[in-house]
């Protein structure tokens, strides 16, 4: 996966993401996680778009910026995800 991943595959970026953020195979590390999902959200992986949009909206393993959560890198409302729109919905009320 790692292969594949420094390939430039973005599945494999995101699927490696998933494992430091739920610590398989090693130690959680959400700053790490944040990079892959970058890489993978570059690609345009619509699942790590949502997921790295909400680091930035929570501040998790990132700073937190409102406007870096709907970048069009990291969109919260990526292909009809339905979560991603009602999240976008919610911050853009509270602007």
């Amino acid at each position: 996966m790692r292969q594949a991943a420094a390939k430039g595959d973005p599945k494999a970026q995101y699927e490696i993401g998933v494992h430091y953020a739920d610590g398989v195979g090693t130690k959680a590390d959400l700053k790490t996680v944040a990079e892959w999902f970058e890489r993978a959200a570059s690609a345009g992986l619509t699942p790590t778009q949502y997921r790295l949009a909400a680091m930035y909206e929570r501040g998790i393993g990132v700073h937190r910026d409102l406007g870096r959560a709907q970048t069009p890198g990291t969109r919260r409302s990526p292909k009809g995800n339905i979560k991603a729109m009602h999240n976008l919905a919610v911050t853009m009320s509270g602007r």
